[in-house]
């Protein structure tokens, strides 16, 4: 699965304009300020004036210097950031919404667009009577393209927010008419998504789709990938639910096809029998429309990668007591008869929870079935391990890829990948008895890895207790 974010530049000509004034002027501010604080300096010294007014008056010019620069760096922040959760706004826009930077997709009331003759102007209304305009002509087509698909997939779909239809239509140079060339929003759906999704003909089902006759009703897609999506429904009681599906392309081997059938129904039974507080729960597996799908669980909360990247490498006392959690969940996993494997741990597959515990999400299971069906292999292949590429994951797969999320934590960077990792080499300061366990935990040859999660889980408790 690929990471769901959108990243797309937007400044305004005036926010532009200020910036490149403010980085011109800050220079000559900065010659200023230090002539004039020598010449007042030197006029003290001489008694020419008094100590007094002349320092508040420095001090005044230092604030003032102090407040450009602050300016000049946050006009400087043209990213607006799109994720399944909501959208995150650069500084010149924050007034907009009272000074908040994010807000979620849950929040978004409507969507407007005022066209133009040079583009158009695309408005986002929220529920607290805050609003946020764009105008089109500071984005590139691309990135603008971008926008509007995001809004659709996450935000919910132009059957929620007819505009974005017509915003969609317009800045491509067409306008919607009832004739024959009208373009119904299925068209356009399917249009963008078998660009993104045409080398494999699959197309993730769009916001409203019902399945299981009506019991589930998918809500928004979370990510994606070649051949399969993970979607946000709810079933009929309102209850949030994670829905994995896999789709197995028709020029597949018929053979292996029934075998990866065959494994994934298998699995799917020994997830649902799963129950640990660190784990999402399977509650279902079903085949529809030649669809694979598994249920599971909604764990809220945030994912390790978005809590490194938006917080940098995690302290040392954190990483143990994460660690130990990682391993108590891997442990529970490895000793179930027969041992449940993994397979795709990873910092994107691990989430903080609202009361700052752990669980575990996204079994590899539907990867794994793919993979058999495709002869290909889905997975990071920065977290996998040799054996594990070769087809034959076993419980010590898990805890390469645990050392590989390790150093993901203590460094911010992802391994490289079919290595030894440590994290040292990037960050010096990283404790030794830390990086002999990540070391220890990613050796290629599996024989060389600790003998289980157990132990791992023991040596991580007695650092914490310490």
């Amino acid at each position: 699965m690929s990471e769901a974010e959108v990243n797309i530049r937007y400044r305004t000509y005036p926010v532009l304009v200020l910036n490149r004034s403010l980085y011109v002027i800050l220079p000559l501010m900065g010659v200023f300020l230090f002539w004039s604080s020598f010449v007042m300096t030197f006029a003290v010294v001489s008694s020419f004036i008094q100590y007094g007014p002349t320092s508040l008056f420095i001090m005044m010019e230092i604030i003032f210097f102090a407040a450009l620069i602050s300016l000049a760096l946050l006009s400087s922040d043209d990213s607006v950031f799109l994720t399944r959760e909501g959208i995150s706004l650069p500084f010149f826009l924050l007034p907009r919404f009272g000074f908040r930077s994010e807000r979620q997709w849950t929040d978004l009331m409507t969507v407007g667009f005022r066209a133009r003759e040079k583009g158009g102007l695309l408005k986002l209304y929220f529920k607290d009577g805050k609003k946020v305009e764009f105008d089109s002509r500071y984005f590139k087509p691309k990135d603008l393209e971008q926008m509007i698909v995001a809004i659709d997939v996450w935000g919910g779909g132009s059957d929620s927010f007819p505009a974005l239809l017509e915003a969609r239509a317009h800045l491509a140079g067409h306008t919607l008419t009832d004739g024959k060339d009208k373009h119904s929003y299925t068209e356009m759906w399917e249009e963008e998504l078998s660009v993104r999704f045409g080398a494999t003909n699959f197309i993730p089902l769009e916001p409203g789709h019902k399945l299981q006759e009506g019991l589930l009703t998918l809500e928004r897609q979370m990510a994606f990938g070649g051949l399969s999506a993970i979607y946000l429904v709810k079933d009929t009681d309102n209850k949030t639910l994670v829905l994995k599906e896999a789709v197995i392309p028709k020029e597949a081997d018929e053979e292996l096809r029934k075998q990866s059938i065959h494994m994934l129904e298998r699995e799917a039974h020994y997830l649902s029998r799963l129950n640990h507080p660190g784990l999402a729960r399977v509650y279902d597996y079903f085949v529809e429309d030649e669809r694979h799908y598994l249920l599971m669980e909604y764990v809220k909360g945030t994912d390790l990668r978005r809590f490194v990247k938006e917080n940098g490498p995690v302290s040392y006392k954190e990483t143990i007591e994460w660690g130990r959690q990682i391993a108590e969940i891997l442990s529970y996993l490895h000793e179930q008869e027969p041992p449940v494997v993994h397979r795709d741990i990873s910092a994107d597959n691990i989430i903080l929870k609202e009361d700052e515990t752990l669980s575990i999400i996204d079994f590899g299971a539907a990867n794994s079935f793919l993979g058999t069906a495709t002869c290909t292999l889905i997975g990071k292949q920065a977290y996998i391990p040799p054996e594990q590429l070769r087809g034959k994951p076993t419980v010590k797969s898990d805890l390469y890829s645990f050392g590989c999320t390790l150093f993901f934590l203590l460094t911010g960077k992802d391994p490289e990948p079919i290595s030894v990792s440590s994290p040292a080499i990037v960050k010096p300061d990283v404790p030794k008895y830390l990086n002999d366990l990540v070391v220890s935990l990613t050796q290629l040859e599996q024989e060389k890895r600790p003998s289980a999660a157990r132990d791992v889980a023991n040596t991580l408790s007695s650092w914490r207790d310490k």
